[in-house]
C-alpha cells in the first residue's frame, strides 16, 4: 500500500513537471529565443540594479571626491538599465526581424551601457586599492 502511494506521488510530480514544461514551450523556435532574450533582460536587470547599489555603498566608503561618488553612482545606474533594455528590446525585435538582425539592432545601445557599468566597477575598485595602498 505505502509502494502504491509513493509511486502515485511520483507520478504525480513528474506529470506537473511535464505540465510546466509545456508551459513553457513556444511553438517555434523563434519565439522561443525570444523569450530567452526577455528573460535574459529581466536577469541583467535585477543583476546589475544590485550591483549598481553596491557599488554606490562601496565608493561610499572610499576617499574619493563626493563629485567622484555622485558621477559613478549615476553612471552605473544609467549603464544598469540601458543593458536589459537591450535585451529586452532585442526580445521583442526578434520574431520580426530574425535573431542576427535583432542582435545588430540594439548594439548601439548595448555597447554604451557595458561601458557606463564597467567604468563605474573600475573607478571604484581604483578608489579601493588607492585607499588600501595608502592606509587610509
Amino acid at each position: 500500500m505505502e509502494e502504491e502511494g509513493h509511486k502515485e506521488a511520483i507520478g504525480a510530480h513528474q506529470h506537473g513537471v511535464e505540465m510546466e514544461k509545456e508551459e513553457h514551450l513556444h511553438d517555434s523556435p523563434i519565439m522561443e529565443l525570444s523569450h530567452t532574450r526577455l528573460r535574459r533582460g529581466h536577469i541583467h536587470a535585477m543583476g546589475l540594479g544590485t550591483l549598481t547599489i553596491l557599488l554606490s555603498l562601496v565608493i561610499a566608503f572610499t576617499s574619493a571626491p563626493d563629485k567622484i561618488k555622485t558621477i559613478v553612482s549615476i553612471l552605473t545606474g544609467i549603464g544598469g538599465i540601458i543593458y536589459p533594455l537591450a535585451w529586452i528590446i532585442m526580445g521583442y525585435r526578434t520574431p520580426a526581424l530574425g535573431p542576427d538582425a535583432a542582435d545588430v539592432s540594439v548594439r548601439f545601445i548595448a555597447g554604451p551601457g557595458i561601458v557606463l557599468v564597467v567604468l563605474g566597477i573600475l573607478t571604484t575598485i581604483f578608489f579601493l586599492l588607492k585607499d588600501a595602498l595608502t592606509k587610509r
